[in-house]
This record gives structure tokens, sequence and C-alpha cells, in this order.
């Protein structure tokens, strides 16, 4: 059996040893590249937690014949609602720190099953590559984080007067108990 302090110097060593992406939350590439047209592109999606439909899109696009980055790509990302026939697009865009990877945050909507697709064009050539379906569901308001933030700012401003009030009480007593007592004005 380990003790405390060995398994506390594993995890230190563990975690000071990994390397920085490998504890990001997007991580690397998701599988190897895939040949579409005259790229190789993979798409990864992260449901951004804990938000409910929150998801960023990871898309890594390199030359297909060179595998060179192409950093001129337009990349769009399509959403279709099935449940309720809504569309939506938006632009992933790259860093010039990492020019082949292309990112993009979708908020979607309505809850059901979203088809997505992203469309890369370039002077490479225009293609699509369907991605992922992604489930959303229903979210059910609660008053209770309202009630809790109310009372909690209740209780913060109950007790900044309370302490003003004390405050303010013990400067009064201790000017009435002072030897000259409070400054009264003099009388001719």
């Amino acid at each position: 059996m380990r003790t405390v302090g060995e398994i506390l110097a594993l995890a230190f060593v563990l975690v000071t040893l990994l390397p920085a992406s490998a504890l990001a939350q997007e991580g690397g590439v998701s599988g190897p590249l895939e040949a579409v047209g005259p790229y190789r592109v993979s798409v990864k999606t992260v449901t951004l937690e804990p938000l409910v439909n929150e998801v960023r899109f990871l898309v890594y696009v390199v030359d297909g014949a060179t595998g060179a980055p192409v950093p001129e790509a337009q990349v769009r990302i399509r959403t279709l609602n099935q449940t309720y026939g809504d569309q939506g697009w938006a632009i992933a865009l790259n860093t010039p720190q990492q020019p082949e990877l292309y990112q993009a945050n979708v908020h979607l909507e309505k809850p059901g099953l979203w088809q997505t697709a992203v469309e890369v064009s370039s002077s490479l050539g225009n293609v699509t590559v369907a991605a992922s379906s992604l489930a959303v569901r229903e979210t059910v308001g609660s008053s209770a984080g309202g009630y809790t933030f109310l009372v909690t700012g209740l209780i913060l401003a109950g007790g900044g007067l309370y302490v003003t009030w004390r405050i303010r009480q013990a400067q009064r007593t201790r000017l009435l108990s002072s030897p000259g007592g409070p400054a009264t004005p003099a009388r001719s």
C-alpha cells in the first residue's frame, strides 16, 4: 500500500511532465487527417461544458499533396436542426501560430439533433465534409439560482449596514466617554 506522500509525489511528477496539449480541453488532431478532394481534413467537436448548447469546432486543413497548411482557406461550419429545420453557419478562423487549425464556437439555439457539415474553399478547390451529428437536450430553467443570488446579495448588504451601524455606534460612545465630552459651543 502506498503512502499519501508517495501518491502526491507521483501526481506532481505526472502533472509537471505531461505536455500542456495533453491537459488542454481541445487536445490535438482527433484521428488521422482524411483525404477530401485536394485537402486532408480532420474535424473535431468539443462541447463547452458546463454549457449545454455551445460547441467548439476544430478543423485541421492541410494541402493533400504537400501536407502544408492552407492559410488562405475559408472554412465555414453549417448546421441544420432536424427537429425544427433551423439552419445556421459560422466562420472558422485560424491563427498565425497554427495556420492549419481553424476554430469556431457555435451556439445551437434549439434542442434536437443537429446535422453539421464543414465547407472548405481555397484556390485548391471547394469541398464539403460531413461532421458528426450533435444532440442538444432541452434545458429546463430554474429560479433557484436567482433566489440564491438575491438572498446572498441581501445578506451582504445587511452585513455592510450592520458593520456601518456598529462603527458609528462605537465612534459615538468613544466621543461621549472622552474627558472633554462632546464639543459644546461656549456661552457668553
